[in-house]
């Protein structure tokens, strides 16, 4: 800055000076308010809700594969009161063979 140099005066040198120096100044730093201010916006209206989605279709599906787990469990169960129901058929059905052989 030169002697003459005051920063209230209103003439061409002031505002040259003003864009080259403050000006270019107060946009990097406006810029990077607005991309501060546009990653806390993104984060809370995008990141969040996609991880609140994702929890909630991780607890979902655990609940289904706990359901399907206890299905499958009740199957199991059901099949093996089967198989000795036909085993036990199987047996009659051999002495009822048997005796006709005979």
């Amino acid at each position: 800055m030169h002697a003459g140099y005051i920063i209230g005066q209103a003439d061409a040198s002031n505002w040259q000076w003003l864009l080259n120096q403050g000006f270019a100044v107060a946009v990097v730093f406006t810029l990077g308010y607005v991309i501060y201010k546009l990653g806390i916006w993104v984060g809370g209206n995008i990141f969040i809700p996609i991880r609140d989605a994702g929890i909630a279709h991780l607890q979902t599906t655990t609940d289904t594969m706990r359901e399907i787990g206890k299905t499958l469990t009740d199957q199991h169960a059901a099949i093996k009161r089967l198989d000795e129901r036909i085993g036990q058929l199987d047996l009659r059905i051999g002495k009822i063979n048997d005796s006709e052989r005979t």
